[in-house]
């Protein structure tokens, strides 16, 4: 080694590349899918807060979302609505505040009278019931 002095480095740096060009990779690829998940997992949440169980499948809960589900926006954000026999049977909303912890997020859904809440879900949050912070 005391001829290579640079070798370490070098060694060091080409293996650098390598894996970060391999993690870059799979992130790139991977990004659709893991998109995708998210959307699903979000969508079985408004279901969730609507009372509505949603399929595991994922081409079931995407037919169901287009059978039963508007998106809408207005000033305030993006809503969806739960589309009934005779017109929406409700209306969810989208939320995050604060935790003791970290953020939370989550689905509230409410009925058309905007009177009373059908359910509510929640998204991510880093709260642990019951064991504080240990």
């Amino acid at each position: 080694m005391t001829g290579r002095p640079w070798y370490p480095v070098a060694f060091m740096a080409v293996l650098a590349a390598v894996f970060g060009a391999a993690v870059s990779t799979v992130a790139v690829v991977t990004r659709p899918r893991v998109e995708a998940g998210e959307r699903a997992r979000l969508r079985a949440h408004v279901f969730s807060a609507f009372g509505v169980e949603a399929p595991a499948d994922a081409r079931a809960l995407e037919a169901l979302w287009n059978e039963r589900i508007r998106e809408a926006r207005d000033e305030e954000g993006p809503y969806w609505v739960l589309r009934g026999p005779g017109g929406a049977a409700g209306y969810a909303f989208p939320f995050e505040g604060p935790g003791f912890w970290g953020p939370i997020s989550g689905v509230v859904a409410v009925d058309p009278a905007g009177e009373r809440i059908l359910g509510i879900s929640f998204v991510r949050h880093q709260e642990t019931p019951g064991l504080g912070g240990r």
